[in-house]
């Protein structure tokens, strides 16, 4: 099962070898690293509405083929009126046993803005995602930095690089 290193979460999303294709969706907090991109074969950065990038898209409309990508890095403050919505969009682009880590806006009780663990764990449940690790950082804000794969019964799979054999001689 793939875990989340606290000093480098977004390596995570790297295992896989150079064929993976990786979406960035929003732009990650300041101390969260992304992934190197010597591990993918594309990269795709998406900007949301407000937002600078080459690419803007609203959430629940994606501009993107179903099962398309293998990795995603996604940042977003997932505002609760349509949590379910975005989600399923983030699920439909997402390839069989594609991982994502999603950095959403972490709140304590008291706080108007973000998201409880106990809350965003059932958002992500109802949205058909299973977690594979979860943690809460200060980057500098706080952050759920959640490790997730589609709940669709195939397990993310870890590929090394093949070892060459000789041919045996008859």
């Amino acid at each position: 099962m793939p875990t989340l290193d606290p000093a480098r979460p977004a390596a995570a999303l790297e295992a896989g070898g150079d064929t993976a294709r990786l979406l960035i969706a929003g732009r990650p907090p300041a101390k969260l690293a992304e992934p190197d991109e010597v591990h993918f074969e594309r990269i795709v950065r998406l900007a949301w509405p407000g937002q600078v990038g080459p690419v803007t898209a609203d959430p629940p409309r994606l501009p993107f083929v179903e099962a398309m990508f293998d990795r995603v890095l996604l940042t977003s403050q997932l505002p609760r009126a349509r949590a379910r919505t975005d989600l399923r969009g983030l699920w439909r682009i997402m390839a069989p046993a594609a991982l994502a880590l999603l950095a959403i806006k972490a709140r304590r009780w008291w706080q108007p803005v973000g998201w409880t663990q106990a809350d965003l764990a059932q958002a992500l449940d109802d949205a058909m995602f299973v977690t594979h690790d979860w943690r809460v950082a200060t980057l500098p804000k706080r952050w759920h930095l959640v490790l997730v794969g589609k709940a669709d019964g195939l397990r993310p799979a870890a590929v090394h690089a093949a070892t060459a054999t000789a041919p045996v001689a008859a």
